[in-house]
Formats: structure tokens, sequence, C-alpha cells
């Protein structure tokens, strides 16, 4: 009985009125790259937490791609090489596993939020 009073503690806490700041996108700690997934409300809840967490990876890995690309662009650009441009894709598995949930958030009508994150320096 303490283990479901517990639970259900848990769940009730993660559902409030004002969605936190990173739902809209907005992360101050520059440390990570972020991703954020949702899915709205379904009959199974751990059917709606796959699909959340599977978009955010997804957002994540873009973000990923975006911050690489930018690095290497800002690090590679000259002034002689206007004309030369760059293209340098590379995907790797073993980036997944660093990977962590770091929020998740709840609204009113049931749909979930969920932020994944990255530490940069597990990435650059």
């Amino acid at each position: 009985m303490r283990k479901i009073a517990i639970f259900l503690f848990m769940i009730s806490s993660l559902y409030s009125e004002m969605p936190p700041q990173w739902v809209f996108g907005i992360n101050e700690d520059e440390n990570y790259i972020y991703g954020i997934g949702s899915a709205p409300k379904q009959n199974s809840f751990s059917r709606q937490l796959r699909v959340a967490k599977m978009l955010a990876r997804a957002s994540l890995s873009e973000n990923i791609k975006v911050q690489i690309e930018s690095k290497f662009e800002k690090n590679s650009g000259s002034k002689m090489e206007k004309d030369i441009s760059y293209e340098v894709i590379q995907t790797s598995k073993n980036v997944l596993k660093y990977l962590f949930v770091k929020e998740y958030w709840i609204s009113g009508d049931g749909e979930i939020f969920i932020l994944m994150a990255i530490r940069k320096e597990d990435v650059l």
C-alpha cells in the first residue's frame, strides 16, 4: 500500500497548471544539448511514454547535428576560402548511451512532455 501511495504522489507531482519553461524550448544550461518530445494522452501510459521518448531522441539528434555542423563551420571557415564548402556527416550509436531523461511534465489534458539531454562534452 505504501508503494502505491508513493507512486500516486510522484505522478500527481508531474501534473501542474503552468508548463515549465523547457516545454517552450527555453533552456538556460549551456552544458547540455536538449531534445523535447511529447505524446497525447493514450490508453496505455507506457506507449505514450515510449512515443514521447522516441520524439525527444529525434529532436535531440537534430540538435546534436546542428551543434556539430555549427562548430565545424566556426572552426574551419576562413576569409580566403569563401567558395569552398564542406559537408561532414557522421553518426554514432555510441552517443545514445549518454542520453538521459532530465524532466517530465504532464499537461492538464494528459499530454506528456519529456526533456532529454546529453552533456556537450559527451558529443563534441
